[in-house]
């Protein structure tokens, strides 16, 4: 990419203009489609495109993609249930219960899950709970106890690599 351009980019990402594309995206797709979540994949594409050529107008390719990025999933939602059959269907035998194996795994999974969640501290913990339980926003969460929506993202990706534990362990 042209030096210029390039540096035209790096100014690019100020709070004022990503509250405005935020207020584009949400608009565009419903605010309950999580407008921050798309606008950061909106972000890395964007990211990827300035490595192969020059773009044009920066904010209209990050609006243009953000909603493609919804429609894409809401078209994946709604044809999983078409795709993904249980294999009980696909074989034509009656489901079984898990195995007593199987339910003791499951419950020292949750266990070990759960332990990782009571020795986190207890702001972590809570936006935790409140982004993946809950389902709200960064910025609702933010709002909630009075930090920055980056505060929150920290949070978030701190419980998330304490849990990728539990994964690793296994």
């Amino acid at each position: 990419m042209k030096g210029s351009a390039k540096d035209a980019l790096d100014g690019f990402y100020t709070r004022a203009r990503l509250r405005r594309l935020l207020y584009r995206i949400g608009r565009a797709v419903g605010f309950s489609n999580n407008p921050e979540d798309l606008l950061q994949s909106a972000i890395v594409r964007l990211e990827k495109h300035r490595v192969n050529g020059d773009v044009q107008n920066p904010e209209a390719f990050l609006v243009t993609a953000a909603i493609r990025i919804a429609k894409d999933e809401g078209r994946r939602k709604t044809s999983r249930p078409d795709v993904l059959r249980p294999l009980s269907e696909l074989l034509d035998i009656a489901a079984s219960d898990p195995s007593q194996h199987e339910v003791i795994c499951a419950r020292q999974r949750l266990a070990e899950v759960q332990a990782i969640i009571d020795r986190m501290p207890s702001r972590t913990r809570y936006v935790l709970m409140r982004r993946r339980v809950d389902g709200l926003p960064y910025r609702v969460i933010a709002e909630e106890l009075g930090i920055t929506v980056s505060a929150v993202e920290k949070h978030v990706a701190r419980a998330a690599l304490a849990l990728a534990q539990v994964d690793r362990d296994d």
